[in-house]
């Protein structure tokens, strides 16, 4: 084992302190000292449920905190905490993320390893060489677990990368996340979500040590994903929060200073549109429309593809409206001169459809569309609105905006594939060639 360990100084010292202090702490056991009890809650699937079971556990850190300004004037703490503060790689990457109290917090999770007041070599073995590991790699790496809400498949793993998948997590993994105190479902709605939305969205990333995390930067292609979903189907689904988790250190949670631990949304969404599913082979065709849409140059169409993606979180029906046929002007009309209600209608009609019949019916759909629209946006009544809806034929603005929606994920669909084909003189050429 010795050759594995890189700072055998550092490991002299930190087992010096480790026996010392579980020889100080058992004394302190036999002379009467109790150590404090608390309650550990698990929750243990139960059908599409969970039961939570209750255990009574020692509560080694609050013994060893009791027990912490007696510990620190012993030599073996002293010598130790001069030499950690003394090391090259802490100061050259700044890690501050380790917790100011490493040392006790390393004693109290030895302890609750090995479950009593007594050094056990292979335990402390272990959590070295994940401390040590950690220490010495260059890299940081953390994991984004997201709760897809309104979210389900057929198959539990939709591998979207290397790095990036839709999963369920095992029962062991939950339990690890939901203990954390903030996401307790008894406090609030964010571990409700983190139990009860099978499917997690679920992002490894890695920095350099001494470099800014840039979460920005990792969100968006969380967010991407959500949108690409939106996208590739029918159906709202999304997250309210995700965790910045350290996942190669898990030996060592509770070590580090627990504002590696992140969560973003504070405002809850419902999410109660109609719910998202995914079947085996749909699965494998998003996995494909996935690296498509992340390879795609959609900066021209981002306004078409934003107003799709959130027109199912909109309140309102004439909200809805509004935002789909924003986002057909961004597909239809790039050069946005003319009489755009007509340009619109028939340049979409003749892309999306084959036959005349079809054509017509596009036709005719995006031109009522376009006439409620303007309608909503000046002020027209409910009950006017309602009165073009049903000479159209639809009882509402929602079948409206569904039927809208098809053709629009055609549409953006269709620019992924070739960009060229919504290109103003393209549009206008196929126009030409349907005379």
């Amino acid at each position: 084992m010795n050759a594995k360990i890189r700072d055998q100084e550092l490991h002299q010292m930190l087992r010096e302190f480790a026996k010392y202090s579980v020889r100080f702490l058992r004394k302190k056991e036999q002379l009467g000292g109790t150590i404090p009890l608390k309650l550990r809650t698990s929750a243990v699937p139960n059908g599409t449920a969970y039961e939570f079971r209750q255990d009574v556990e020692p509560n080694f850190s609050a013994f060893v905190a009791s027990h912490k300004a007696e510990i620190e004037k012993a030599i073996e703490y002293k010598a130790l905490a001069k030499y950690f503060n003394s090391l090259k790689v802490i100061r050259e990457h700044r890690q501050v993320w380790l917790h100011p109290d490493f040392p006790f917090n390393f004693l109290s999770k030895l302890l609750e390893k090995t479950g009593r007041v007594k050094y056990n070599s292979q335990k402390f073995i272990m959590l070295y060489g994940a401390f040590e590991n950690d220490l010495y790699s260059t890299k940081v790496k953390l994991r984004l677990i997201a709760p897809l809400k309104n979210f389900q498949s057929e198959v539990k793993n939709i591998q979207l990368a290397d790095n990036l998948v839709i999963r369920q997590l095992e029962n062991k993994e939950l339990n690890e996340l939901w203990r954390w105190d903030p996401l307790n479902p008894n406090i609030d709605h964010f571990g409700a979500d983190l139990l009860f939305e099978p499917y997690k969205l679920v992002f490894d990333v890695q920095f350099m040590k001494g470099q800014v995390f840039d979460i920005p930067e990792k969100q968006k292609t969380m967010e991407d994903v959500v949108t690409a979903l939106r996208i590739f189907k029918t159906g709202l689904v999304g997250y309210n929060f995700f965790l910045v988790w350290p996942s190669e250190c898990r030996p060592l949670r509770g070590i580090y200073d627990y504002n590696t631990n992140i969560r973003f949304n504070a405002f809850a969404k419902p999410y109660l549109g109609t719910k998202y599913e995914l079947s085996v082979s749909e699965g494998k065709a998003f996995t494909r429309f996935w690296k498509k849409f992340k390879s795609a140059d959609i900066q021209p169409i981002h306004v078409a593809i934003s107003r799709l993606s959130h027109g199912d979180e909109r309140e309102t029906a004439e909200d809805q409206l509004i935002d789909l046929m924003i986002a057909f002007e961004n597909l239809y009309l790039p050069d946005a001169e003319g009489e755009l209600r007509f340009r619109l209608s028939m340049r979409a009609s003749c892309l999306l459809e084959k036959d005349d019949a079809g054509r017509e019916e596009v036709f005719s759909l995006l031109k009522d569309a376009y006439d409620i629209r303007s309608k909503i946006v000046h002020g027209a009544s409910r009950s006017k609105v309602d009165r073009m809806l049903q000479k159209v034929g639809f009882s509402k603005l929602a079948d409206l905006s569904a039927e809208l929606q098809q053709y629009l994920r055609m549409s953006i669909k269709i620019y992924l594939n070739n960009p060229s084909q919504l290109k103003a003189d393209a549009l206008d050429r196929r126009l030409l060639s349907k005379r």
